[in-house]
């Protein structure tokens, strides 16, 4: 057995945004506070916000939703995960990511893992250190209930109360794929103005 010179330090980092970002953020208890430097961290669920002289932290509980925005003036809203559920009613963990609002929408939930080093000493190849990273699992949402994107499209189409065929129809003419972000928005705006009744 040998010694690799792997380091012992972990890089990356577990907070949502690469830097501190401008952001308002809303309590349970009903009030808001705007136009904060904030930063979220994933690994322990707590807002980071700025003051000039010290850092506070407001944990996940006691948040209702807190919305980033980045130089270009678009903006990014985050909720509890616990406002969304699995069957049975069994609530997610951690926070979301909402990117369409709508009854039938998309969320992004985030988590937190490490991705172990790769380096091979006899090949003097690969990275040397563990590296802290934050997954990314894209949810569809159906008011509160959450459920993963199928893999099949037919099982995609059987999840909504559209025609089929218009839908379908609809997909091919703007060339759309459902695993892709931008295009699964474009889909769920589709199918919120054209729900049937039930």
């Amino acid at each position: 057995m040998e010694f690799d010179n792997r380091s012992i330090e972990i890089t990356g980092s577990f907070y949502l945004y690469d830097d501190w970002m401008k952001g308002d953020f809303y309590l349970e208890s009903g009030a808001s506070i705007g136009d904060q430097w904030i930063n979220y961290d994933v690994e322990f669920d707590l807002l980071e916000v700025k003051l000039e002289k010290e850092i506070k932290v407001v944990p996940l509980t006691m948040l209702r939703q807190f919305v980033g925005f980045n130089g270009e003036g678009e903006s990014r809203l985050f909720t509890r995960c616990s406002n969304f559920f699995y069957e049975q009613s069994v609530p997610m963990t951690g926070v979301c990511e909402v990117l369409d609002s709508n009854f039938y929408g998309l969320i992004i939930r985030y988590m937190t893992d490490v991705k172990e080093a790769s380096y091979v000493p006899a090949l003097d190849m690969g990275k040397k250190e563990d590296e802290h990273i934050i997954k990314r699992e894209y949810y569809l949402t159906s008011g509160t209930r959450v459920m993963e994107i199928p893999g099949k499209k037919q099982a995609f189409y059987a999840l909504y109360p559209v025609d089929q065929n218009q839908l379908i129809d609809f997909i091919k003419k703007n060339k759309l794929n459902f695993r892709k972000e931008s295009d699964l928005i474009k889909i769920l705006e589709f199918i919120n103005l054209n729900q049937k009744i039930l």
